[in-house]
């Protein structure tokens, strides 16, 4: 099992989205250290099914953390970490 679906749950008593929460979890464990540049991101389907969540969800969470400069996608090769380092 990919190590952030063991870490990743989602909230359904709270009033923020789940695809904020989700992005917010993957955006915690890399300032945490917890994950490294070029880690791959689960699939979307595979956060679909073990979150229980929708294809929506999933894209809205990569698209912020992409916007964020947290993720970076290749067609075909999937989501990964791009930790950005400072000179």
């Amino acid at each position: 099992m990919h190590k952030f679906l063991e870490k990743v749950t989602i909230d359904n008593d709270t009033m923020k989205p789940k695809y904020l929460q989700l992005a917010d979890v993957i955006a915690a464990a890399v300032d945490g250290g917890h994950a490294t540049d070029g880690e791959t991101l689960p699939s979307i389907h595979d956060f679909c099914v073990s979150l229980d969540v929708s294809k929506t969800t999933v894209q809205k969470a990569y698209t912020i953390l992409k916007e964020r400069g947290v993720i970076g996608s290749s067609q075909g090769k999937g989501h990964f970490i791009t930790i950005i380092k400072s000179k």
